[in-house]
């Protein structure tokens, strides 16, 4: 078997990420440089594996969301495969419980690689003897066989981390242990192998760690089972039973962790964050980054965030959990806005208040685009309405010489495309001749460049002939003149924007 990337993850400073934390020192470890899952699942899931005995027969079988359950099946694979056998007729199988209301993406993904079971997570807790009796009747094991995946403690598992941390700061020249440890927290297991490992290395000096999750999770309840299954974009954080809760309890009470709950729309925009500055993390890993956004450092603090990774979930689902609560959003504004326009100011600011305003800008741009283009209506562009939009943009490629296309959603178009695509259209819909001449301005406009978004405005540059005067326009209403006269082209005239 191949030597697999697994472990000796990167450890980075992020002068944005520190601007977002009150000027503290943050480092992020980023455990989506793990090969097989892309999450620091792989670590444990290795380590588990490296347990078995090369002539023992094992069945692995636990409750997951998605990610530990890729880790472990696609481990015994490749396994599978470096003695020349199927993984389905291998000495090790692997069985994974999952809720029935996981995305249909992640159980066909687990079903590659493993034997999936689903079942109801939500009326009890689901005790280890039921996991056994689940695995003997999916597989004809014996007991001795059966072994559960969440083992605490293991060499080499999630304790390396801490371990890694250590030398990379030392690497770097920081002796100093870090202030602040952060992760999100699903079942527990990483949040207090973490803790127990920061204590063994650094003793007393040990950063006091941080638990990010989401507000229904066990751990946040204080309970080892929770009825109240939380449907969040977090998916891998509402585990609805742990056998870590006594453990986290402890260390909580001890003043060893702080418990913190994000909502999703806290997650969505850290999220979109992570997205831009190139962060390969998935919602749930993204929980971890909002409760630092939300946390109280000092520009004195050393803060090391691990980005558990971006893992296998349903992504067309988070966008269209985006959407939903954007147009929602819009929707109570403009109810505001019939009520009382002071009303509507107030939501107008609290809404600029709670996101950073580019990333509101573009969201309102992107949901108008979808006004126009979702012929079918789910809140979502798929790739046929992406390609509409793409051919109705002058010069714009819709062709990728690889994969046959280059288009697939709202960010394969900048502010500009898109702001044009919804003023042109805007201007079609009008079918008269006012709105034949505007989409004509409209189009003249982008193809010479006087065509703008700026301060979440759509607006282009006309000459007025009456006038003679240049002037910047947003729909059929005149802002206001551009600061420089002499914006046409030598030697080139076009209609109704250049004399």
């Amino acid at each position: 078997m191949r030597q697999l990337r697994i472990g000796h993850t990167p450890l980075r400073e992020y002068h944005q990420i520190s601007g977002l934390c009150h000027r503290a020192k943050v480092f992020i470890k980023d455990e989506s440089a793990n090969e097989i899952s892309g999450t620091h699942k792989d670590r444990r899931c290795e380590a588990l594996l490296a347990t078995i005995k090369p002539d023992e027969s094992a069945v692995l079988v636990h409750i997951t969301c998605g990610n530990s359950g890729l880790s472990t099946g696609e481990l015994t694979k490749q396994l599978a495969e470096s003695e020349g056998k199927d993984w389905k007729d291998f000495r090790i199988q692997v069985v994974n419980i999952v809720s029935k209301d996981i995305p249909r993406v992640v159980k066909d993904r687990l079903r590659e690689c493993s034997i999936v079971h689903e079942m109801d997570l939500s009326k009890h807790e689901v005790t280890q003897e039921e996991m056994r009796e689940i695995a003997r009747k999916l597989t004809s094991c014996s007991d001795e066989q059966i072994r559960m995946v969440e083992s605490y403690k293991l060499p080499q598992g999630y304790g390396n981390i801490v371990h890694e941390i250590q030398e990379d700061l030392a690497a770097k020249g920081i002796t100093l242990p870090p202030t602040h440890l952060i992760c999100p927290i699903g079942s527990g297991e990483l949040v207090v192998e973490l803790e127990a490992e920061a204590r063994r290395i650094w003793g007393s000096n040990a950063p006091l760690i941080i638990g990010v999750t989401t507000p229904k999770n066990a751990i946040a309840l204080g309970s080892e089972f929770s009825k109240k299954r939380d449907r969040s974009v977090a998916d891998k954080l509402t585990a609805p039973c742990t056998p870590y809760h006594e453990m986290a309890d402890d260390l909580v009470r001890s003043g060893r962790l702080n418990l913190l709950t994000v909502s999703d729309g806290k997650i969505l925009r850290a999220y979109r964050r992570l997205q831009e500055l190139g962060i390969h993390s998935e919602p749930s890993a993204a929980a971890g980054f909002a409760g630092a956004f939300s946390y109280g450092f000092s520009s004195d603090d050393r803060v090391v965030i691990i980005n558990t990774g971006e893992g296998i979930y349903d992504k067309k689902a988070v966008e269209k959990h985006w959407v939903k609560r954007l147009i929602t959003g819009l929707k109570y504004a403009a109810v505001a806005a019939v009520a009382a326009a002071v009303t509507t100011l107030a939501v107008w600011g609290y809404i600029r208040q709670e996101i950073q305003v580019q990333d509101l800008n573009r969201k309102l741009l992107e949901a108008q685009a979808l006004v126009y283009a979702d012929e079918d209506r789910n809140y979502w562009l798929d790739e046929k309405e992406a390609m509409s939009i793409c051919a109705s943009i002058p010069g714009k490629k819709c062709d990728h010489p690889l994969a046959g296309r280059l288009v697939y959603g709202m960010d394969s178009f900048n502010d500009i495309e898109l702001g044009y695509y919804v003023a042109h259209t805007e201007a079609l819909k009008m079918n008269d001749m006012i709105g034949r001449q505007i989409s004509g301005d409209i189009y003249y406009a982008y193809i010479h460049n006087r065509f703008h978004y700026r301060d979440g405005k759509i607006i282009w540059e006309h000459f007025d002939h009456e006038l003679s005067k240049w002037y910047w326009y947003s729909g059929s209403e005149r802002v206001y003149e551009p600061e420089s006269k002499d914006i046409c082209p030598k030697n080139v005239r076009i209609p109704s924007i250049c004399p």
